[in-house]
This record gives structure tokens, C-alpha cells and sequence, in this order.
């Protein structure tokens, strides 16, 4: 089973990511994200079905128990390559702040699996198409282009999700402060 941390996003910002995800994916024929069936999301720490499951979900709520939620910015139009196309998350300190804090305990802890994306600063962001976009990317990136909206979310909850099978789903949730 895979697991992930992240910050899930509700109230206007997930409805609007939903919305866009899903026109994406009828209008040009995608299903990279719609098929991951995954909540709206800014991804903290990917993590291995071989991570220490129970002993992260005490360290996240041990720390949420202990950090202040914050506002950050989400809008803009970005992409890694010409294989992911997202939403852009312009975070603040405290976000940064936040994720080092993260990297720094779960290194911690020992039989934790870390990527060549697992580095400071993170590339914060919300994915809207990936995968399978291939010769169609200018035209989906234009087109959410076309269709972009700014938010100020609240930075409230630290999650972890799991896969069990072909759906991602809310393991825990944690409220911050």
C-alpha cells in the first residue's frame, strides 16, 4: 500500500481543481489524474508501503498538535516538462518552514525511503493533468491557462492518504492549530 503526506484542499480552491480536472479530461481525451482518483491535494513527503506507517502518523500528529494553520496563494499555471501540468502553489515561510521541519523528523526515523524529488525547496504544487498528455500538453496548458482562478486558502490539516488498490483515500487527518 502506498501512502503520501499532504495538505488537502477544500472550500472554492478543491471545487475549482475538481471542475478543471475533469473539463481537462473530457475536452482532450486525459485521464492521468481522474484515473488516480485522488482528493485535491499539495503533496508534503511521498512514502513507501515499506515506511514505518504508525510511527509517521504519530510524529504528524504530534506536530500538527503544535503548528499554526497559515494562508498561502494558489493559482497560476505551471509544468514540469511536458509531462505535468498544475496549479501553482506560491507558499509562504511557513510553508517552507514546515516542510523542512517534516523532512527533518522523518529522517529521523529510521526505514524511511527518500526520492531524487524528496529536496529542499519542495515544488509545491496541485497536479491537473499528467501522464498520458503527450503531444496534446500546449493545448490542455493553454487551456487551463485560458480558465485560471487565484485563491487564498487556509493551511489548516496535515493528511496521510493511502492506496489500498486503485483509489487513493484519507488514511488520517490532522488539524493544526
Amino acid at each position: 500500500m502506498k501512502y503520501s503526506i499532504v495538505y488537502l484542499l477544500k472550500g472554492e480552491a478543491e471545487k475549482y481543481h475538481r471542475e478543471l480536472v475533469k473539463e481537462v479530461s473530457q475536452k482532450f481525451g486525459v485521464k492521468g489524474v481522474v484515473n488516480s482518483k485522488v482528493p485535491s491535494h499539495v503533496t508534503l513527503k511521498y512514502l513507501s508501503n515499506r515506511d514505518k506507517i504508525k510511527d509517521i502518523e504519530e510524529l504528524i500528529k504530534k506536530m500538527s498538535e503544535n503548528i499554526n494553520s497559515f494562508y498561502f496563494d494558489v493559482g497560476g499555471i505551471g509544468s514540469f516538462g511536458k509531462d505535468v501540468i498544475f496549479l501553482d502553489v506560491k507558499h509562504p515561510k511557513e510553508l517552507d518552514k514546515l516542510e523542512g521541519e517534516i523532512f527533518g523528523a522523518l529522517r529521523d526515523l529510521s526505514d524511511i525511503r527518500w526520492g531524487s524529488w524528496d529536496k529542499l525547496p519542495y515544488a509545491f504544487h496541485i497536479t491537473l493533468a499528467e501522464k498520458d498528455i503527450g503531444n496534446k500538453f500546449y493545448e490542455i496548458k493553454k487551456y487551463c491557462k485560458d480558465h485560471e482562478k487565484h485563491f487564498r486558502v487556509l493551511f489548516d490539516n496535515l493528511t496521510i492518504i493511502k492506496k489500498p488498490k486503485d483509489k487513493w483515500i484519507v488514511h488520517k487527518e490532522f488539524k493544526l492549530k
